[in-house]
């Protein structure tokens, strides 16, 4: 392991790596986590050459994923990424162990995941291999649910293979589309939407921390990283539909997607996810709902015809 050398890098150079990465994505752009406090990106270099780049939240003792966020963790160069079968596994446990070497006695709880292109945690599962009394990393399977090759299919393709009753919602809703109209929505709009939606108790002590974190997401949609959706009822001048996404040049990610109890039932959040969809296959080829890892969520993100995707959750 001597071999490899770690250390802090700019987001500059970091965002070369981060532009030819195999494992990029919008929650591990330098670019998009220059905006986060705390955020540090570490690299690892074997001579001149990097290798491997880790952002993370340095949190004092913890290294933590922040809230909305997906697949918070390494990414590898392009070169190092296409390495031979038969050196990968030798070289990736070298370059891991030589992160964890260096997190594991800065912090005292680590928790991170993987993309979705990076599926082989054997090194972190052998972290103090044979090691009695010895911490150990849990590894935890996750799913997100992906919409493949969007920018090479119309919508009435994509359409075909949403469930029947997701068609039918969308076709069903053209009545009401005059009663409804697209609203640039604030964000305490938005955040109370937000609350309603998930039944979220106001009193709980996550509220203020969640607020917090989906404004600066907001914010940063807002800017250049993403786009915010809303859609108002016309009657009563109400919010009743918000989504919040967050863009790469591959893929379009659902942060949030909210609508009110009434409007859902009269199929408003297919209708809008449908719409979210027909604008991003201009622009990139996947869509990723964030996350599949519930019964009923998981059921709902699929009856679009996205495509189960693993990625791993890992704690220290």
């Amino acid at each position: 392991m001597s071999k490899f050398n770690i250390k802090l890098i700019d987001s500059i150079n970091a965002q070369e790596v981060w532009k030819e990465s195999p494992n990029n994505n919008i929650f591990n752009n330098p670019s998009f986590l220059s905006h986060f406090k705390n955020c540090k990106i570490y690299s690892l270099k074997k001579g001149d050459e990097i290798l491997c780049c880790w952002p993370i939240i340095d949190n004092t003792s913890k290294m933590e994923i922040p809230d909305f966020f997906y697949y918070f963790g390494p990414y590898w160069s392009k070169n190092a990424y296409k390495l031979p079968l038969h050196s990968w596994l030798s070289n990736s446990k070298g370059v891991y162990e030589k992160f964890l070497d260096y997190y594991t006695k800065k912090f005292t709880d680590i928790n991170f995941q993987l993309h979705y292109s990076l599926t082989d945690t054997r090194i972190f599962d052998w972290w103090n291999f044979g090691k009695k009394n010895q911490k150990k990393f849990t590894v935890m399977p996750k799913y997100t649910a992906i919409l493949e090759n969007i920018n090479e299919k119309n919508i009435k393709d994509i359409s075909a293979d949403y469930r029947y009753v997701r068609r039918y919602e969308i076709k069903n809703f053209a009545k009401h589309l005059s009663k409804i109209s697209k609203h640039d929505a604030n964000f305490e709009e938005i955040f109370d939407l937000y609350i309603k939606n998930y039944n979220l108790d106001e009193s709980n002590e996550n509220i203020k921390k969640y607020e917090k974190s989906l404004l600066n997401i907001f914010n940063l949609a807002k800017k250049k990283f993403g786009k915010v959706t809303s859609f108002k009822e016309t009657s009563s001048n109400s919010l009743i539909y918000c989504a919040i996404t967050l863009n790469d040049h591959k893929s379009t990610n659902l942060v949030i997607n909210c609508a009110s109890y009434k409007w859902k039932k009269e199929g408003l959040m297919a209708w809008a996810i449908n719409e979210l969809i027909n604008e991003s296959k201009n622009n990139c080829n996947l869509f990723d709902f964030n996350g599949a890892n519930s019964p009923q969520r998981g059921d709902d993100k699929h009856s679009y015809g996205a495509k189960e995707k693993l990625y791993f959750q890992l704690k220290y």
